[in-house]
């Protein structure tokens, strides 16, 4: 029964090494912004490595290919593209670059239908009333 115990600890401590990255990872696609998190991470392009990438960079991802994340960085003033494995990168809490929030755009109003002015009624004049003649007293 102990020897069970000390192979299933076992089969659980490699699971966790060999298990697929991290939810939040999954989740690196194109146009995300990562943070490298290794203190040096080797920016490749096939088995050459073009530069180390300190640690807290950020950069913009090109391409997610399964372990491997295209993002474009600056060697020797020069953009350049290539891959960081995933491991050494997690997705920015915030972006690269800061941008105000979007405008909420105005509400549309509906169109009111045209219409035309209706073309004001003259009221009639009231015809002006006779005076009444006023008597004269008889002498």
């Amino acid at each position: 029964m102990l020897q069970f115990r000390w192979m299933f600890g076992l089969l659980v401590a490699l699971a966790s090494i060999v298990s697929p990255a991290s939810a939040q990872d999954a989740e690196i696609k194109a146009d995300d912004t990562v943070v490298v998190t290794a203190d040096k991470a080797r920016f490749m392009l096939g088995s050459t490595v073009l530069a180390e990438i300190p640690k807290d960079t950020e950069l913009k991802v090109i391409k997610v290919l399964n372990n491997w994340v295209g993002v474009v960085y600056k060697v020797n003033n020069e953009d350049k593209g290539g891959w960081i494995h995933r491991r050494y990168v997690k997705l920015a809490t915030a972006p690269a670059e800061s941008k105000p929030a979007p405008m909420p755009e105005p509400k549309k109003e509906e169109p009111k239908p045209e219409t035309k002015p209706e073309p004001k009624k003259e009221e009639p004049k009231p015809e002006p009333k006779p005076e009444p003649k006023k008597e004269e007293p008889k002498p």
